[in-house]
């Protein structure tokens, strides 16, 4: 199996800090004797290593997944900035939506806010 590990902890995705997807180091592992992913052959099989990347990139043209790009990682992110009038969806959601929970946690809420909370789960539970 041919494989790249992104070089960035899973916090940074979204902070623009990545390092770009043709700078990420490529490895090489036979999964039949090392399933765990442990070894890195990539060193010592250069060979197959340019084979499944070969392999790699004739796939990818073929199911058209060109470009790669790792800056939409940030789907989901709140960066706090507005979104003004300027702002292009990038896709159409047309499905339903069955159910939303929100979930704000004490940073988020204001003094008031979580008084208000307090005493209307005091409310509830009393």
């Amino acid at each position: 199996m041919v494989s790249t590990t992104p070089p960035a902890p899973s916090w940074e995705l979204g902070t623009g800090k990545l390092t770009p997807i043709n700078e990420y180091k490529w490895e090489l592992y036979d999964l039949t004797k090392d399933y765990s992913q442990y070894n890195d052959l990539a060193a010592k099989m250069p060979d197959k290593l340019k084979e499944l990347q070969a392999l790699f990139l004739t796939e990818s043209a073929k199911y058209n997944v060109f470009p790669l790009d790792n800056s939409g990682f940030d789907v989901g992110i709140d960066t706090r900035t507005p979104v003004d009038d300027s702002y292009q969806l990038p896709f159409r959601f047309t499905g339903k939506i069955d159910k939303l929970t929100f979930k704000l946690g004490p940073s988020q809420m204001s003094a008031a806010d979580k008084k208000a909370a307090e005493e209307a789960y005091a409310k509830v539970n009393n």
